[in-house]
């Protein structure tokens, strides 16, 4: 999507530290239309609402948002001590499966998480309790809820990741006198480190300094893949020789975010992002979502500038095995 100076400016902030910002990416915020703008969705963030836990910013986004596909997602920054929605006493429901993401915004320790969060899974409301960076896995239908974040040492990001083109939520009927103890869902929370891949930089001066990548074999079967990653580097994401343009099997997205929570809009860095056969160049410098449906042509991906470390993570409705149709993902899997 195109971006010019004074657009930018405004949708990160009035003033000067919006000036401040727009400086630090120089001309590079000026992008000219292009045939694919449509596939390009800017975040736009607001306050959380629902109790004193809730998101500081939270950004929601559906399937009619993205181009009509079957999948929605929420992202968003969380710093507070108390209940993510007050008026949930009990638990609720997703008619499609959900994946829940718990992770932390300090680039030089992935595996740490910042807060300490209790939430309850299953009809007998057993609690449970994450401190570290992690996902959880949230079949079709499966109550939960009750999330509460418990301690917060610094901000964290959460996004959810629903498997259905509409956000839609039930509340579930059943109800407990209070959260029971208990293992019998401990399969369904997943911590990050068993998906690290530290060596992500190495598949390309561009990519991941470290990088989680659950598949579906780690989610519960779920068909979809997603990543979690710190960037800081320069160039080219995958210096594979022949492997960029590529597909995918499954519709991709891929996620921009910035690692400031108190700044969610200062991305720090300057991606070009080719899509399309033909290799078209889009520009990002602000938080956004990059739609590729299946088996559309995508890549390379180049950063040209970085202020600071920045976030990634794709989303992608695959299995994950397989990075291209009919070849196999080689040792080291680009992201």
């Amino acid at each position: 999507m195109s971006t010019t100076r004074r657009e930018f400016v405004k949708e990160v902030v009035v003033g000067t530290a919006g000036l401040a910002v727009a400086n630090s990416v120089g001309s590079w915020a000026a992008d000219t239309g292009h045939k694919y703008d449509n596939l390009v969705h800017k975040f736009v963030y607001k306050k959380g609402g629902g109790g004193p836990g809730a998101a500081d910013y939270v950004c929601r986004i559906g399937g009619k948002e993205m181009n009509d596909r079957e999948t929605n997602f929420s992202f968003g920054y969380y710093s507070k001590v108390g209940a993510w929605n007050s008026a949930e006493t009990g638990a609720h429901t997703h008619p499609y499966d959900t994946c829940l993401v718990f992770a932390g915004l300090e680039p030089k320790d992935p595996n740490y998480l910042g807060a300490e969060i209790e939430m309850v899974l299953g009809p007998e409301f057993e609690k449970h309790v994450i401190n570290v960076p992690s996902f959880v896995c949230i079949p079709k239908n499966f109550p939960y809820g009750q999330i509460t974040t418990k301690k917060a040492e610094k901000a964290f990001a959460h996004y959810d990741i629903g498997l259905a083109r509409d956000y839609a939520v039930s509340k579930f009927a059943g109800k407990a006198a209070a959260p029971a103890s208990g293992n019998k869902y401990d399969h369904l929370i997943k911590k990050m480190s068993a998906t690290g891949q530290p060596g992500a930089n190495k598949i390309g001066p561009g990519n991941a300094d470290w990088l989680s990548w659950p598949k579906a074999k780690d989610l519960e079967g779920f068909i979809v893949n997603f990543t979690w990653g710190f960037y800081s580097g320069l160039g080219n994401w995958h210096d594979i020789p022949g492997f960029d343009p590529h597909e995918h099997e499954g519709d991709e997205f891929l996620v921009f975010v910035s690692l400031d929570a108190t700044k969610p809009y200062d991305l720090g860095a300057v991606i070009d992002q080719h899509v399309g056969k033909e290799e078209e160049s889009h520009i990002v410098t602000v938080p956004q979502v990059i739609v590729c449906p299946a088996l559309f042509t995508h890549a390379p991906v180049i950063t040209k500038k970085v202020d600071k470390t920045y976030g990634f993570f794709l989303i992608r409705r695959d299995t994950g095995e397989r990075y291209s149709p009919n070849k196999q993902t080689p040792a080291k899997k680009p992201a």
